[in-house]
This record gives C-alpha cells, sequence and structure tokens, in this order.
C-alpha cells in the first residue's frame, strides 16, 4: 500500500465514521439500512481508523529511530515491520541496509 492510499482510507474511514453515527442518531435513512448494518459499520470503520493511522506513523518514523543500530538488528525490525510499511518505507528501509552493508 502506498503512502497516499493510506491517507486516503484514513480519510474515507472518518468520514464513515461520521456519517455512520449521524445516521444512527438522526434515523436519517429511516428503514431503508436497518441499524444493526450501519452499527457494524460504524465498529469496523473506528477501529480501521486508529490501524491505519498506526501504519501511517510506523512507516514514517521508526526507520529513523534505528539508524545507528547495527545492521542485523534493522534487518529484524525490517522483518518485522514488514507487513505493517508503505511501499515507499519499504524501499526506503532497503536503501538504508544495503548502504550500511557497502559501508
Amino acid at each position: 500500500m502506498t503512502e497516499q492510499t493510506v491517507s486516503r482510507l484514513i480519510v474515507a474511514s472518518i468520514v464513515t465514521v461520521i456519517a455512520c453515527a449521524i445516521a444512527i442518531q438522526t434515523r436519517f435513512l429511516g428503514d431503508a439500512i436497518p441499524k444493526t448494518y450501519l452499527q457494524t459499520l460504524l465498529m469496523v470503520a473506528f477501529c480501521m481508523a486508529p490501524l491505519l493511522i498506526m501504519i501511517k506513523i510506523i512507516s514514517r518514523l521508526f526507520l529513523s529511530g534505528f539508524k545507528g543500530k547495527s545492521v542485523s538488528f534493522i534487518e529484524t525490525a525490517f522483518f518485522f515491520y514488514y507487513i505493517f510499511l508503505t511501499v515507499e518505507a519499504r524501499a526506503e528501509w532497503r536503501c538504508y541496509i544495503e548502504e550500511q552493508k557497502k559501508s
């Protein structure tokens, strides 16, 4: 996932939370959509927003925190955080690891 995709998903999940909360409280949609569906959607979107924000923070900040450590430690951290990193962050980590191996 790219940084731009993560940002768009964060905005979409926040908008979904707000729209569902308004629809549940005001009964704006009436009986068109059952309340349980709206509550389930609200719960999923409410859980996704913090997860996506965490992914964005990990992708941006964790490599800078590991700079100066040993290459083996950084490689282990890269392996551990791989699923949470965006495409750009993965490329940055790989370049940094290769650079450290050469020097």
